[in-house]
C-alpha cells in the first residue's frame, strides 16, 4: 500500500508477484483493489496500479534504470501532461544521452579522450535503451526478467571489454 507522502521505489515494489500463489496471481491480474495502489507512484504502470504482475515488476525496473542514469525522479515536477521519464529519455536518445545523464555517475575525474566518451556513450545508451524496453506501456512489448539479465551482463561485459 502506499502512502501519499511516500514516493520513492522501495525494494518490496519489485517482485511482489513471486509471493502470490499462481491462482491468486491470475486472479489479482483482473482484479481491482479498493485499497490502493499496489506500488509507488512513478513505478507502477499509470493505469495498472491494483494489478500484481511480474510484467509490472519489469516497468518498475526500466524506471528504476532510467531514474539511476538521469538523475531525475519519475515524480519529477518536470515531467506533467505527456512527458514523463520515459519520454524524456526516449526524446534525448541517441544524440544527447550524455546530456540527460546523472552527471554524479561519472567516475572519471579527468577529461576522457575520444575513445572513451565514444565508449561511455554506447554504454548509457544501451543502459537507457534497455530502460525504455522495460517501461513501455503495453505489457507485452516489454522483455522477460531473463533478457533483461542477459542484456545487463551484456552491456557490462561490453564496457569492460572497452577498457574504460
Amino acid at each position: 500500500i502506499l502512502l501519499a507522502e511516500d514516493m520513492s521505489a522501495r525494494v518490496g515494489d519489485f517482485g511482489i508477484s513471486k509471493f502470490l500463489p499462481e491462482n491468486a496471481s491470475k486472479r489479482m491480474l483482473n482484479a481491482s483493489s479498493t485499497t490502493g495502489i499496489r506500488g509507488s507512484i512513478g513505478y507502477v504502470v499509470p493505469g495498472e496500479g491494483s494489478a500484481i504482475t511480474s510484467a509490472g515488476d519489469i516497468y518498475s525496473l526500466g524506471i528504476l534504470l532510467l531514474e539511476i542514469f538521469t538523475g531525475r525522479s519519475p515524480t519529477d515536477d518536470m515531467f506533467r501532461d505527456s512527458l514523463g521519464l520515459h519520454k524524456f529519455t526516449e526524446d534525448a536518445l541517441p544524440g544527447k544521452a550524455l546530456e540527460i545523464v546523472d552527471s554524479t555517475i561519472w567516475l572519471h575525474e579527468e577529461p576522457m579522450d575520444s575513445t572513451t566518451r565514444s565508449s561511455v556513450q554506447e554504454c548509457l545508451i544501451s543502459v537507457l535503451r534497455l530502460g525504455l524496453s522495460c517501461s513501455q506501456q503495453q505489457p507485452r512489448e516489454r522483455p522477460s526478467i531473463r533478457d533483461v539479465a542477459v542484456e545487463m551482463h551484456a552491456i557490462r561485459d561490453a564496457f569492460l571489454m572497452s577498457g574504460s
